[in-house]
């Protein structure tokens, strides 16, 4: 995929393996400054895996006890919707 974002292209390609822990640093990145996602793994790579992401987040999910009350669908771009879950943490104390 290219995209042009003020004048540079951009090129976005499929993540690899070789990839997995500048990846999970950007996300640590992300977190220190965003507060994102709130209850960080203590093995963060173990669910990042190219292979495993999508089912490996939501087993993250529901091994945290969180529920999910809907999935919705979202337009990501023009001719593009997809289906998000979208899960809720526990009460605290629960």
């Amino acid at each position: 995929m290219r995209d042009t974002t003020a004048g540079a292209a951009v090129r976005v390609r499929r993540r690899e393996e070789g990839d997995l822990g500048a990846y999970v640093r950007v996300l640590a990145a992300v977190r220190d400054r965003d507060g994102h996602p709130v209850d960080w793994p203590a093995v963060p790579s173990a669910g990042c895996s190219s292979r495993r992401a999508p089912g490996a987040a939501a087993a993250l999910y529901e091994r945290l006890r969180w529920t999910l009350p809907a999935t919705v669908e979202q337009e990501w771009g023009p001719d593009r919707r997809v289906a998000v879950r979208a899960y809720a943490a526990p009460r605290p104390g629960a």
